[in-house]
């Protein structure tokens, strides 16, 4: 996996840096409620929310985080839905 974090501001001071991140030790990404794991070459896949499942995998992760989270997140925080469409397909969080 290699991930790349860049901005789409090319004018404002804190988009001057791009960060690249790749062979990690493990990997989380969510999809609304679903959740996938990676660690080696074990893969797990479940149901859970996604803020319950990050901060259980960095309980397990002896190590730095890189990644991401995505605006839907706010759905499993409070009672809201997103109408718009997702023609991306990028998961809702990422690391």
């Amino acid at each position: 996996d290699v991930m790349l974090l860049h901005s789409q501001s090319e004018h404002h001071p804190s988009s001057q840096i791009s960060y690249l991140a790749a062979e990690p030790e493990a990997t989380i990404r969510a999809h609304d409620d679903q959740i996938f794991e990676t660690a080696g070459n074990k893969k797990k896949e479940y149901s859970k929310n996604p803020w319950e499942a990050l901060r259980e995998f960095r309980n397990r992760v002896d190590s730095w985080l890189f990644g991401y989270l995505g605006y839907d997140l706010k759905n499993h925080i409070e009672q809201l839905h997103s109408s718009n469409d997702d023609p991306v397909g990028a998961p809702d969080m990422y690391f």
